[in-house]
């Protein structure tokens, strides 16, 4: 941290798709928080904030097992 608020703020999104060879399907959302400051530029893209980022949704629909 350089003890100066940060200029900007943005999120990152990461998913992952799972799908096997008999259909069956995962889906996983990843979003972190990425802050902007003026003299360094972009901050590490993996910030987390209880509540509003980490492992945001998990999706296994009904489809073959």
């Amino acid at each position: 941290m350089t003890g100066h608020s940060p200029s900007w703020k943005r999120h990152l999104y990461y998913r992952l798709t799972w799908k096997k060879r008999n259909g069956a399907k995962l889906d996983m959302l990843w979003r972190y928080e990425q802050y902007f400051y003026s003299a360094d530029g972009w901050a590490s893209g993996f910030m987390m904030r209880e509540g509003s980022t980490g492992l945001i949704r998990v999706d296994i629909p009904n489809g073959a097992r």
